[in-house]
């Protein structure tokens, strides 16, 4: 199952990078020597636990700017994908982020509602402002972001292989990503 999930994101990569499946895997492996293309398998307790909300999430930069990201939902065969200047996609078609401008209609997710509470004391202001919250996060969260289903996601303990793929993603529909401290930072942890 994982080398097919693994095929999808490739070819998806392709496609957005407008180049051939072949010639994209046979650089997939210099690519990840080089310290240029990063795989991690991560989120594996959810998976186990049958939770549906994991996916395969490809990002890639060039000198340091976000140009493609690929976010999988196996579970839910659902993929968003963007690339600098073409916009993003929910399988193949285009999407954007909520035209929703007020905290007060907001749907707000979180990946893990107790580290956010624990980070910043803000968790609970936004929280009680809110439409609505849930716990829909990790990469389903940034999902249901840039295809309009939710206004805001709240990532407290974030790996720069979780974040690899959401600014450009999130750029290309629309939206804004920041880490914690309002700066577009795959590393900054949150």
């Amino acid at each position: 199952a994982l080398a097919a999930e693994e095929e999808l994101a490739l070819g998806e990569l392709a496609e957005l990078l407008d180049e051939s499946q072949p010639n994209v895997s046979r650089h997939a492996g210099p690519l990840r020597q080089a310290g240029v293309l990063a795989e991690r398998r991560h989120g594996t307790r959810t998976f186990v636990r049958g939770v549906p909300f994991f996916g395969v999430l490809v990002g890639v930069e060039v000198r340091g700017e976000p140009v493609v990201g690929v976010v999988y939902l196996p579970a839910l065969d659902e993929m968003v994908a963007a690339a600098r200047g073409r916009g993003c996609t929910w399988n193949g078609r285009p999407c954007r982020v909520s035209g929703i401008a007020t905290l007060e209609q907001s749907l707000v997710v979180v990946t893990d509602e107790q580290s956010a509470r624990a980070r910043s004391g803000a968790w609970s202001h936004l929280a009680s402002r809110a439409r609505m919250t849930r716990t829909w996060g990790d990469c389903y969260g940034y999902a249901l972001i840039a295809t309009g289903r939710a206004e805001i996601m709240v990532d407290p303990l974030l790996y720069v292989w979780d974040a690899g793929p959401m600014p450009i993603i999130m750029e290309e529909a629309g939206g804004l990503y920041t880490s914690f401290d309002g700066k577009v930072d795959i590393n900054a942890g949150s």
